[in-house]
């Protein structure tokens, strides 16, 4: 998920770049610059942020940035685009009950599901063991945005246009040996997203008026398994298949 929160650029230029140290090793450093020279608009916006994290295995590193780019034209008409990257990586929440004979009791107790790998877990011949220390899931997320407006002196019309796409890569350690691969596999979570909105908002009199309408299409890519030791899995029915050999993506799940 890519969250930036930027600057409103106007005729003034504003540059903004803050840094925090937090427990676990915690840093959240951001940085932005906003500015309105002409008809030409910009807003940029980066950051970083680290953590080793509260439970067992639950560090995390992202990288964000945002660019946007608008230009005041002709007979009131406004264009624009923008770009968002975001690159994650955490690592999975490992089991920590003092059940578990790799318990480290220096650590909170916590469960294996807390931070992803749903449907991994269950399917592990280890059971509540599932998988240990170094397994990590990595995102890389990517959108593009424009809109295009036509303002009058009651309102305005507006059309806005947006698309993304995100990719995952997981890796799965044995609980009693994290040098150990059991399992890998990339994912195409978000395949070629799209979303397109139109409004029309007006002031009409004493009356305020809107309408608009967005047609939109949400899917999912391929899933590929690039490594699997079969030992550690069972053989439940239906699922067994998808772990093995993975699935075929779902473009058009929604539209």
């Amino acid at each position: 998920m890519v969250n930036i929160i930027t600057l409103k650029p106007d005729e003034t230029p504003k540059t903004i770049v803050s840094t925090v140290y937090g427990n676990y090793s915690t840093w959240d450093t951001k940085a932005s610059h906003a500015w309105k020279f002409g008809p030409a608009a910009w807003n940029l916006s980066a950051s970083h942020y680290e953590t080793d994290g509260y439970l067992r295995n639950n560090f995390m590193e992202r990288d964000n940035f945002f660019a946007n780019l608008s230009f005041e034209l002709p007979h009131d008409f406004e264009i624009g685009a923008g770009l968002s990257v975001s690159d994650k990586e955490n690592g999975n929440a490992v089991y920590n009950r003092p059940d578990s004979p790799y318990y480290k009791s220096g650590d909170p107790d916590a469960d294996e599901m807390a931070l992803g790998g749903p449907g991994i877990s269950s399917r592990l011949l280890q059971g509540a063991l599932a998988w240990g220390d170094g397994t990590v899931t990595e995102d890389e997320n990517i959108a593009f945005s424009s809109f295009g407006m036509k303002k009058f002196e009651s309102g305005h019309i507006r059309t806005d246009f947006r698309i993304w796409n995100q990719d995952r890569h997981e890796v799965y350690y044995d609980a009693s040996d994290s040098s150990k691969k059991i399992y890998e596999r990339d994912t195409k979570a978000e395949d070629d997203n799209w979303s397109f909105q139109a409004e029309a908002v007006f002031q009409l009199g004493s009356h305020h008026v809107e309408t608009g309408g967005e047609a939109r299409r949400y899917g999912w890519g391929d899933q590929t398994v690039r490594y699997i030791d079969e030992s550690y899995f069972n053989g439940s029915i239906n699922f067994f298949r998808f772990i093995k050999e993975g699935f075929k993506g779902q473009p058009d799940i929604i539209t």
